[in-house]
């Protein structure tokens, strides 16, 4: 029943985003453990999918055109720690939209990912990759 109650949470609030009071929390807003763990998976993330997969498409960021390739995600976790659903938010690979390739392997990593107790039972949106400050 808690499970049936959070998918339904979740597909409502990716459905109406745009007129739901109910605001999703960037990991960074989390608290306590919530938010070291969210922080650490990022890190984690980034450190070993990130560059890996600009390397893979031969993306490279400069100032010059190319300042900005980054995923922004709404991720529900459910209450065992497995992926619930992913709705992606925004996405910007330069000038352009992310192709649905490029897309499947930002998102990846969190599949097969049993996320630690803290964040059992929660929505948070992640923001996968970065921008330069040029």
């Amino acid at each position: 029943m808690e499970k049936l109650l959070l998918l339904s949470l979740f597909f409502i609030l990716l459905g109406l985003p745009a007129y739901s009071q109910v605001t999703v929390p960037k990991h960074y807003e989390l608290k306590g453990q919530a938010y070291t763990q969210a922080d650490s998976i990022h890190d984690i993330w980034m450190d070993t999918q990130y560059w890996n997969i600009l390397k893979k498409n031969k993306l490279k960021m400069k100032c010059s055109g190319c300042d900005n390739i980054y995923m922004d995600v709404v991720m529900g976790i459910d209450n065992n720690g497995r992926l619930l659903g992913i709705n992606v938010v925004k996405t910007k690979c330069c000038t352009s939209e992310f192709s649905e390739n490029l897309k499947s392997e930002f998102l990846a990593y969190f599949g097969d990912l049993i996320f630690p107790p803290s964040l059992w039972n929660m929505t948070f949106e992640y923001r996968l990759g970065t921008g330069l400050s040029c």
